[in-house]
């Protein structure tokens, strides 16, 4: 599926994706350790969760120390308690890097497909989309699971053996980290699952086809386009609704571009010579199966409204064709 010809949908997306990838710059995982917060953006995200994975594995293994009144070190006993168990989160939290950079990875490739060749954004910013939101699981597991991991080692009756010290100090470690999900890496997320959304429904135009100044009519009539440009031939093109200022076509032709000039006439076989031709501009390009499109024209003149005599003309107008009178169908 391409990329929406609309501009400013085209540009609302753009604009989604550059926020995307600039959540690289921004806290995408807040970390706290005994020493205090660690940074975690972009740059420094996989070296503060690896130090984070080494300073709990430090504290699963911490040993006790005992000199046993004797003065010399060498023959100090060294008591050890046995290993905690970590949780499985926190054993696998080198994954969360990895998972922002793909999401930031398909955010980038998304907008360069925006600007080249339109057929992907949908699909690289959806899958940009799940990885942020495996990555903000992941974290709000890890988190869950530290505080558990504490409650476990106050619950567990190890404080009042004989490795007692080891165990409080242990708690304190614990209690002493933090992780959560930083503004970033739900911006990231958000800002690629709206991406995709845009994309995939095409809001923006169905918003401006809503936001009318005059009702549609859907009628299938016979409409003939006659573009500015001389390389161009005279088609006669089918309605899919109509309005007094703007149309809805269908084509089997699939040369039309936005901004293409034309100059239209409704109903052309009917036989009313005083059907004028009417200048406007294509608005919106949408291609279909088999070669055909499908394009909106924004009628901006109606010659009976230049004549001195216009506002009879167009009442005249109005009674032979009431299709006529509607409103923009873009």
């Amino acid at each position: 599926m391409r990329a929406s010809n609309n501009k400013l949908e085209r540009l609302g997306i753009g604009l989604v994706l550059c926020l995307a990838v600039l959540t690289f710059l921004a806290p995408l995982v807040k970390l706290r350790g005994p020493g205090g917060d660690l940074l975690g953006d972009g740059y420094h995200l996989r070296a503060g969760m690896t130090q984070l994975q080494a300073m709990l594995t430090t504290v699963s293994t911490s040993q006790l120390s005992d000199d046993g009144n004797v003065a010399d070190a060498s023959s100090a006993i060294v008591r050890a308690t046995a290993p905690l168990d970590v949780p499985f989160s926190l054993k696998t939290s080198p994954l969360t890097p990895w998972l922002i950079y793909f999401a930031i990875a398909c955010a980038c490739l998304a907008l360069l497909d925006l600007v080249t060749f339109g057929r992907a954004v949908k699909r690289l910013s959806l899958a940009g989309g799940y990885f942020a939101a495996f990555a903000v699981v992941h974290v709000v597991l890890m988190s869950s699971d530290l505080q558990a991991w504490a409650m476990h080692l106050l619950n567990s009756g190890l404080l009042q053996s004989s490795d007692g010290v080891i165990m409080v100090t242990r708690l304190l470690m614990v209690n002493s980290f933090q992780i959560s999900p930083g503004l970033g890496l739900l911006g990231l997320a958000a800002c690629l699952f709206l991406a995709s959304f845009i994309s995939s429904t095409e809001a923006v135009s169905r918003i401006q086809s809503v936001v009318r100044r005059e009702p549609r009519f859907p009628v299938a009539q016979p409409v003939r386009v006659r573009p500015l440009h001389p390389n161009y031939e005279v088609e006669t093109c089918t309605s899919v609704n109509l309005s007094r200022s703007g149309l809805l076509l269908e084509s089997a032709s699939n040369h039309y571009y936005v901004g293409m000039e034309v100059y239209v006439t409704r109903d052309p076989r009917s036989g009313d010579q005083t059907v004028p031709e009417e200048h406007g501009s294509l608005v919106r390009v949408q291609q279909l199966d088999g070669g055909r499109c499908r394009f909106a024209i924004s009628i901006f003149s109606h010659p009976e409204r230049d004549t001195a005599t216009g506002t009879a003309a167009g009442q005249a107008h109005t009674s032979r064709h009431p299709i006529e009178i509607g409103s923009n169908s873009l």
